[in-house]
């Protein structure tokens, strides 16, 4: 008989690869430490600012109050870029923009791959509006209040943002990932819906009702079609 020897396997099952977390991640601690900062610097600024963001909540002219204001107009615009970055790192961590982007970059490119898509949708977003004040300016609208119409839905986001941190923090302590995704998303879209509603009522005083809701199929919800596509597309291709 031939012996063919004996195969000796180790007596310990080998141990699957431990998945990266996110927090792991150096750019992601990077990003984190740097919004930290940014928010601490602007603290101030940003709690100033809750009046005014309270009342565009209550009020249509709340918008019109907040752009009358350069100083407060100014921080606002300061806190929609904490509140944007704020934002990229949620969508990166628990996935709001599918599960194609995590699935297909390394960890360290996750996020800006994420940025990207957002960054792409906001500058979809200008173009469509500039082209609009060329071809069909909405009514007789002064500067001032076009420059509620394009940018008093950075308003809502600020304050969907904020809601969406205080979601994390108390979700992330007792519920699982798909729990708190599943809330990060009702936030957005009720505060998406509040926001046309907010802004439809500016675009109403100087438009027709028909009039008011082109208007917001073309700047506010093809764009978001367009980055819900986007998204999609990239899960198909990896």
């Amino acid at each position: 008989m031939i012996d063919f020897g004996t195969l000796h396997l180790g007596s310990e099952a080998f141990e699957a690869a431990s998945p990266i977390l996110w927090s792991d991640c150096t750019v992601n601690r990077i990003l984190l430490l740097v919004t930290a900062v940014l928010f601490l610097i602007t603290l101030s600024d940003y709690i100033n600012l809750w009046p005014m963001l309270t009342d565009c909540l209550v009020r249509s002219r709340g918008n019109v109050s907040m752009e009358h204001s350069l100083g407060d107009a100014r921080n606002r615009n300061t806190a929609f870029y904490i509140s944007l970055l704020c934002f990229c790192l949620l969508a990166d961590r628990y996935h709001l923009l599918g599960t194609g982007i995590p699935e297909s970059f390394r960890p360290e490119f996750r996020v800006a791959v994420t940025a990207a898509l957002i960054i792409a949708y906001l500058l979809l977003r200008y173009l469509i509006w500039a082209l609009i004040l060329i071809v069909e300016p909405p009514g007789k609208a002064d500067s001032e209040m076009r420059a509620v119409m394009h940018k008093g839905p950075r308003n809502y986001f600020i304050v969907a943002v904020a809601l969406m941190l205080v979601a994390v923090a108390i979700l992330s302590t007792f519920a699982g990932e798909t729990v708190v995704r599943v809330a990060l998303w009702a936030i957005l879209g009720v505060m998406f819906l509040y926001m046309l509603v907010r802004i439809g009522q500016i675009f109403r005083t100087h438009c027709s009702y028909l009039a008011t809701f082109l208007y917001l199929c073309t700047l506010e919800i093809l764009p978001l079609g367009a980055l819900t596509v986007a998204a999609l597309f990239m899960q198909d291709i990896v």
